[in-house]
Parts: C-alpha cells; sequence; structure tokens
C-alpha cells in the first residue's frame, strides 16, 4: 500500500493536528491531504499514470514532501534530488 494512503488515513482520523512544520510554514493533516490530492490530480493531468518516475527536486521540506506524496498517491515513483 502506497505511504500516501497512510498519511491520509491518519488525516481523516486527525484533521486539525499539525502534519508539517516547515522553516516558515506548518501545514494541518487536512491542509496536507488537500495539497496532496490537489498534487496527485494535477500530475495525473500531464500524463503522470502508475509505474512513471517522477523526479521532484524542491528546496522546501513541506513541498518537497507534500511533492513525494502526491507522485505516490498517482501510482508513480517520485525520484528525490538535490534542488
Amino acid at each position: 500500500m502506497p505511504v500516501a494512503a497512510h498519511v491520509l488515513r491518519h488525516a481523516a482520523a486527525r484533521p486539525d493536528a499539525v502534519a508539517l512544520r516547515g522553516p516558515g510554514r506548518e501545514l494541518t493533516y487536512a491542509g496536507l491531504a488537500g495539497d496532496v490530492h490537489g498534487a496527485a490530480r494535477r500530475l495525473r493531468g500531464r500524463g503522470v499514470r502508475p509505474g512513471s518516475l517522477v523526479a521532484i527536486g524542491l528546496a522546501d521540506p513541506v513541498a518537497l514532501l507534500t511533492a513525494v506524496l502526491a507522485a505516490d498517491l498517482a501510482g508513480a515513483t517520485p525520484l528525490v534530488g538535490d534542488p
């Protein structure tokens, strides 16, 4: 089972809890779930399909983890690089 599914299940149970803190922002589980779902939709709209490889190189750790979870939710394999 994808890691994103576990995180989203946790988000449904504790939507108001803080999920991520980064330099300059924090995100609740509800916010994280919304961002992950939205990013996964955008990836699918760009042609990402299960089994695709998605390169991710973001300096913001909150954005990086959100993108990794979105790729995972879309069924793709996230490839994290140093920005």
